[in-house]
């Protein structure tokens, strides 16, 4: 839960994107949080809005999850 999140820069941005691209070579899912607008807005000034997915709940997060592991299933 990134709520509590009150700094998130360039370098961050750069880590969750290593983050997010190990998750999904590896066949799993990087899914962010409840994070603040800083954190949106830093994502989406690197591009990357839509691809890292947000969600505003952990219960929201697990749906996503699911929803992966249910079609790589079918794959």
């Amino acid at each position: 839960d990134m709520q509590e999140v009150t700094l998130f820069d360039i370098e961050f941005t750069r880590i969750f994107t290593d983050i997010y691209k190990t998750c999904a070579t590896n066949g799993g899912l990087l899914v962010l949080v409840n994070p603040p607008q800083k954190v949106k807005d830093a994502l989406a000034n690197a591009y990357l809005e839509g691809v890292i997915p947000l969600a505003s709940s952990m219960e929201g997060a697990l749906r996503l999850i699911k929803n992966k592991i249910r079609i790589s299933r079918l794959n």
